[in-house]
């Protein structure tokens, strides 16, 4: 019988199994400044093993001293650590890789991503809701190096909150400061604390009034055996010429994937690249990219190391085929894939859910023929430049949302639209995806337009904006819509020749995007793209092989030579939005209008682009006035409704599921604590 002790060693997290390779491989050391060529006989995730050739030593020994490993398409960084001579002369070394401390996710005050909560019945209700979850939810408590597991029991009357003991993970934990964190409503909280009392099984602690909060979902793993996909994953490096495959699979997301080491096959340098990795998933198919070893950790409950893969492709249709399955597996109810039937499914919801009020039905005919075209284009483009996410039940769409990048920064939800009789929750769900879409697609902003009067906005999006403390991050602009049928339509605005409208030499725009860049906010100049691509002819060239287009132009009104008005002509693929948010107007008028009226510089800037418009064969056009304007219904415009437009950065987003999933998370918490209130007198 074994002793004790070896059965204790064999899942002790410190031991680590060292591999030899099946045979040497040779490569380059950086010893004191010298490139010596040395042969890699084994390794471990800590570490390699390497040969010396006898003629570099000359039985002198080896100076321990910090260095690095020279592949042909790779350099580890690590320090020599021992030497060995062996039976030959040859001396074996360990080189050392250099260990990443595990360090608490602390608030950052200048990242945008972090939010403080500090209105006291928020603060309070997050508290109870959290000791109401009590197992559901532990929380971290960090102390120096130290970090302790409990779960939450009991609030007292003195602001304290006392818990259960679960693990002391690493280091000791005293009285005294600390920092708490815990993940409530799928968004992680941190507070500043103080230890009041501790012992072996209990602790108690101080709560703060203040909160910090940042919505992690976005990089939350998704677990293998709560999912019932079938995942294979196959990892390979051509230098070392080692080739490992599992389907062992314990957690993936957006940026890797994890395998149970059962036999402890993989136990392999810490960043240590693969030339390919190729994750096959049953029903999905083969999905193919590139990745490096990123962890490899001690799990308690599968009672086994875990081997975390940095993964990622930049192919397609890998990228979307990965993307939509990281996607899928998070928010099972929610479908990434659009497919032809899909088409009349969606106009469907349109109809039904009250979507289609922005103006009279005939006038979607042609942009319904449209849409059936341009919808297959976006789907074929892959995920670089949209993303539709649908909640099917049945043979039906009872949920949409799209997304689709319209500026170089810059992402645009829109076509959020809920099935009648559909719970009002879901605009939440289908928003509160956005984040990780938008930082999958390296988008720095997301605008969306709102219809101003719209309840749900009023109530949830807006309440946000409004309330957010940080002006610097988000814009809002209210706008007064109307649109333009260019073929039916006849605009009867006078003729006048108190303005010269041109369109402006390279020369002349430098003066209306100076004044552009005044008239805007900062945040708003640079997610609409002015200074990177004033006239988006980049992005045009980016999306034009699929077949979609993206355009903008400007016109001036001048008085004596003097700037007094600007037309922002915008043009993109019809049928992306069934509204025309991208073949769209903004008129603007300068402060200083030189004694001319404003409604004449406006009149003669909106005939001047209903001209243009007309000459590019355009059907329907969207006027976006500023407030203050006239009312133009009587020239032959017409109105569709007062407009918001939101301007954020990608961290705000964040920020808004955050507010939402606290909002309805409460309620129903609530709603179950009364519910369980009401068992328990049943009981009684």
């Amino acid at each position: 019988m074994d002793h004790p002790f070896l059965e204790i060693l064999s899942g002790d997290k410190r031991k680590i199994k060292r591999i030899d390779l099946p045979r040497p491989v040779d490569t380059t050391l950086n010893y004191l400044g010298e490139m010596i060529p040395v042969k890699m006989v084994d390794f471990s995730f800590s570490g390699v093993g390497l040969y010396v050739p006898v003629e570099y030593t000359k039985n002198e020994k080896i100076i321990l001293t910090e260095s690095h490993l020279q592949f042909p398409q790779h350099k580890f960084e690590g320090q020599l650590v021992y030497q060995q001579r062996k039976d030959d002369g040859i001396i074996q070394v360990g080189f050392s890789l250099p260990i990443n401390l595990k360090q608490s996710y602390l608030f950052k005050k200048n990242d945008p991503s972090w939010e403080i909560v500090d209105d006291q019945e928020v603060v309070m209700n997050l508290y109870k809701d959290l000791v109401f979850k009590s197992y559901e939810c532990p929380l971290f408590i960090t102390q120096n190096n130290g970090i302790l597991t409990f779960f939450p029991e009991k609030m007292t009357d003195s602001g304290a909150i006392i818990g259960e003991i679960y693990e002391k993970k690493q280091g000791e934990i005293g009285m005294g400061p600390a920092y708490c964190c815990f993940t409530l409503f799928q968004t992680y909280h941190l507070f500043r604390t103080d230890i009041f009392k501790i012992d072996d099984t209990k602790i108690e602690i101080k709560l703060a009034p203040k909160i910090q909060r940042v919505l992690r979902r976005e990089t939350n793993r998704v677990k293998k055996k709560e999912r019932p996909y079938e995942v294979l994953v196959r990892l390979k490096n051509n230098y070392l010429d080692i080739t490992f495959e599992s389907d062992q699979v314990f957690d993936y997301s957006e940026h890797g994937i994890s395998i149970i080491d059962i036999e402890e096959k993989f136990p392999l340098p810490k960043n240590l690249a693969f030339d390919e990795v190729t994750v096959e998933i049953k029903d999905v198919g083969e999905i193919i990219g590139k990745g490096y070893v990123k962890n490899y950790f001690w799990n308690k409950q599968e009672k086994a190391f875990v081997l975390g893969v940095q993964f990622s492709t930049n192919i397609e249709p890998h990228t979307t085929n990965w993307h939509n399955f990281i996607l899928k597996a998070r928010y099972p109810q929610m479908d990434f894939k659009y497919i032809e039937n899909d088409h009349s499914r969606i106009w469907n919801l349109f109809e039904h859910s009250g979507y289609l009020h922005f103006k009279k039905e005939e006038r979607f005919e042609k942009v319904r023929n449209d849409t059936e075209i341009t919808w297959r284009m976006l789907e074929d483009s892959g995920s670089a430049i949209s993303k539709r996410i649908m909640m099917r039940k049945d043979d039906e769409i009872i949920g949409h949302l799209q997304l689709d990048k319209i500026y170089p920064k810059t992402w645009c939800p829109h076509h959020l639209a809920i099935g009648s009789g559909v719970k009002s929750t879901i605009a939440q769900d289908l928003l509160s995806i956005a984040p990780p879409i938008l930082v999958k697609s390296g988008a720095d902003y997301m605008l969306n337009f709102t219809d101003a009067s719209n309840q749900w906005f009023q109530k949830n999006y807006f309440s946000f904006v409004r309330s957010y403390k940080n002006p610097n991050a988000n814009f809002l602009r209210s706008y007064v819509t109307y649109e333009v049928d260019l073929e039916n339509d006849h605009l009867s605005l006078e003729e006048n020749d108190k303005v010269e409208l041109k369109y402006p030499n390279k020369y002349e725009f430098k003066a209306i995007n100076k004044y552009l860049k005044m008239h805007y906010s900062p945040i708003e100049y640079d997610a609409l793209g002015f200074d990177v691509d004033p006239y988006l002819k980049n992005m045009h060239d980016s999306i034009e092989k699929f077949g979609l287009d993206r355009g903008r132009e400007y016109i001036a009104a001048y008085k004596d030579n003097n700037l007094v008005g600007i037309s922002i002509l915008e043009t993109g693929s019809e049928g992306i939005n069934i509204i025309g948010i991208l073949d769209v107007c903004y008129i603007i008028v300068l402060e200083n209008t030189f004694n001319i009226p404003r409604e004449i510089i406006q009149s003669a800037l909106i005939s001047k682009s209903f001209a243009h418009y007309k000459n590019k064969n355009k059907r329907y056009m969207i006027f976006q006035l500023e407030e203050g304007c006239l009312d133009y219904t009587k020239y032959g415009m017409t109105f569709m409704c007062d407009t918001t437009r939101w301007v954020g950065m990608r961290e705000v987003s964040s920020k808004f599921v955050c507010f939402t999933n606290y909002a309805y998370g409460h309620l129903f918490l609530k709603r179950e604590m009364i519910r369980k209130k009401i068992s328990d007198k049943k009981q009684e």
